[in-house]
């Protein structure tokens, strides 16, 4: 009887090979000529399917979330940072586990702990302060959806990530943190969100290259605009205000600067006197100021609530950056980002400012201007140089004004009481103060306050003669002045 002759494919060894080095192949010599039991084929052919199906798993997993992961493995998985929910504000703690984000947060008195998964996320370097970042949705079914995004701080704050999820639309509640990062690490993070990063391709189609064009010859306007401002103001006096943080405020200071490696630059240092938990918070903030451009009140509106007397134009720009605490106190250092408004005050002679960075934190201040000053940034705000005839009636305008002698009280129309008992007056001012002078449009002796009463003596131009019961005196615009 002749010997049967077993086939390559037929042998176990052979098989095994094929299994794994080549399974599509080994997998159907194994079914097709029974090798093994059938126990065994059962056995194999599972396994080689879980491995396929793990893999496709890894593949669909999205560049961004594999450098997320990459990424917490240099910053840890646990933040510590700040919520704010309604006009509330508390700690919060923002955890990692697996693509589920767990946020443990107390807001005056108010504890709750909500959880969310992160989807559609995407690596990019929008070329804001060159910052690279990690977005996309945060869905949490019991609190709403929100937004999430991990990124470089930005140039000012050297080695600093920032993390938030915000809720979208008008929901009002966010929670975030930063991290100042050691240089290694930082480095690291860096090197990590470069990997995928999306960039634009080298061979721009030319509508995309005309859209670049386009937002560079922005930014260098807006950069110009800038450093214009910022020559004239180089040599005035801090701007000098109030900061407004909810139903707290405190004065408040700040000057517009510039460093090696960014020039936009607005720094503010404030103070709230925090009745509610019995402290004084010291805060410093520094901003960077995008897209500054001239405005017309006329055509685009102003976009805020004031009844100052301020000139058709005006510079508008985006603000972005850090506000961190001096002292330690209730208001923790976090990121912030809103507008900006530089106006000139045609009643007080003076540039103006306005900051909002959120819906109840707001910082506003100004600097009294000399008529050459005012004339520069005349020409500044309108982008044009003014004519000999408009410099000399706003120089007779001024000069009008401020030459009238305070002690000529024959000129000033006294008031005449309606009643046995004098009648007190007090200052009704948006932004919370308002200057009282030493003569009609002339210096500032001091800041009046809208719990101050007084009464008015006499009218001289468009200004109120007013007196307080302490003896005091000055000068104060019509347009200020109501009954108490």
């Amino acid at each position: 009887m002749a010997e049967q002759i077993v086939k390559w494919n037929e042998k176990p060894i052979w098989i095994t090979l094929l299994l794994l080095f080549f399974f599509p192949l080994g997998l159907y010599f194994m079914w097709k000529n029974k090798v093994f039991s059938k126990t065994t084929r059962l056995v194999v052919s599972i396994f080689i399917g879980l491995i396929i199906v793990g893999s496709i798993g890894d593949q669909e997993k999205s560049g961004a979330q594999v450098r997320l992961d990459e990424v917490l493995e240099i910053t840890g998985n646990n933040f510590s940072g700040s919520c704010k929910v309604g006009g509330a504000s508390g700690d919060a703690t923002i955890s990692f586990n697996e693509g589920k984000v767990t946020v443990n947060y107390s807001a005056m008195g108010y504890s709750a702990t909500e959880s969310g998964f992160l989807e559609n996320l995407e690596l990019t370097d929008d070329g804001e302060n060159n910052t690279y970042r990690i977005k996309g949705d945060w869905n949490n079914q019991d609190a709403g959806d929100g937004n999430f995004r991990l990124e470089v701080f930005g140039a000012d704050l050297p080695n600093t990530i920032y993390i938030e999820i915000k809720g979208k639309g008008s929901s009002g509640w966010k929670y975030y943190d930063s991290k100042k990062l050691s240089d290694e690490d930082f480095n690291k993070f860096i090197a990590v969100l470069k990997k995928d990063v999306n960039t634009p391709s080298t061979s721009e189609p030319d509508a995309t290259k005309e859209e670049s064009y386009y937002k560079s010859t922005k930014e260098e306007a807006s950069s110009e605009l800038f450093n214009d401002l910022l020559s004239l103001t180089q040599n005035l006096n801090q701007f000098e205000g109030t900061a407004f943080v909810s139903s707290l405020d405190g004065p408040c200071y700040m000057v517009l600067t510039s460093n090696s490696t960014v020039s936009n630059i607005v720094k503010l240092r404030y103070q709230i006197n925090n009745y509610y938990q019995g402290k004084v918070d010291k805060v410093d903030e520094t901003h960077i100021i995008s897209e500054l451009k001239r405005k017309s009140a006329k055509k685009d509106g102003l976009g805020l609530n004031t009844t100052r007397d301020y000139e058709d134009i005006y510079l508008y720009g985006n603000v972005n950056g850090f506000k961190a605490s001096i002292n330690d106190g209730a208001i923790t250092d976090h990121y912030a980002s809103g507008n900006i408004w530089f106006m000139i005050d045609r009643v007080d002679y003076e540039l103006s400012y306005v900051m909002v960075t959120g819906t109840s934190v707001s910082f506003q201040g100004s600097i009294s201007l000399e008529i050459e000053d005012y004339i520069k940034f005349q020409e500044l705000f309108t982008g044009k140089k003014l004519s000999e005839s408009q410099v000399q009636a706003i120089s007779n305008n001024v000069l009008e004004v401020i030459s009238e002698p305070v002690e000529e009280l024959e000129e000033v129309v006294f008031e005449e009481s309606t009643s046995e008992e004098l009648q007190y007056f007090k200052i009704e001012d948006p932004d919370g103060y308002t200057n009282m002078r030493d003569a009609p449009g002339g210096s500032i002796i001091r800041r009046v306050l809208p719990n101050e009463k007084f009464r008015v003596t006499g009218v001289l131009d468009n200004y109120k003669v007013v007196r307080f019961d302490n003896g005091e005196t000055g000068y104060i615009h019509n347009s200020r002045v109501v009954k108490y």
